[in-house]
């Protein structure tokens, strides 16, 4: 589709990791200092606009290495924040006695992503080119 090198998928890697890099800290300390269920909220919603944005702008002919770049990082920054919020946000909705079991799902699920996520993406690089 795109025909991105090896470099421009390592740059667009580096795009989604350079904001937990930059932002963990401060993230850290806006999360002390507001609600976290509307971060997470809001954090989502961005995640859903963002990777909608990607089948939209190739449909439009519109899609570029730079759009993903762009969506790389929003997806970063945003999985900086509101993953952080989202850890919290567990512990205050489960119950104390589920807290393990919730933690637990959460973990396996993340994982599960995690390594599944990677292994798909391959098959459909092969399938449809980078």
């Amino acid at each position: 589709l795109l025909q991105a090198s090896p470099t421009q998928m390592g740059w667009l890697q580096a795009m989604e990791i350079l904001p937990f890099v930059l932002f963990s800290l401060p993230a850290g300390v806006l999360l002390d200092r507001v609600r976290k269920l509307p971060v997470y909220i809001a954090g989502e919603s961005l995640l859903a606009l963002a990777v909608a944005s990607v089948p939209l702008a190739a449909w439009l002919g519109h899609l570029g290495m730079g759009w993903l770049y762009v969506v790389g990082f929003v997806l970063g920054c945003v999985y900086t924040v509101a993953g952080s919020a989202a850890q919290i946000v567990l512990t205050q909705v489960v119950p104390r006695e589920r807290l393990v079991e919730a933690h637990a799902k959460n973990a396996l699920a993340s994982s599960g992503a995690e390594v599944a996520g990677p292994g798909l993406a391959g098959a459909l690089i092969k399938l449809f080119g980078a």
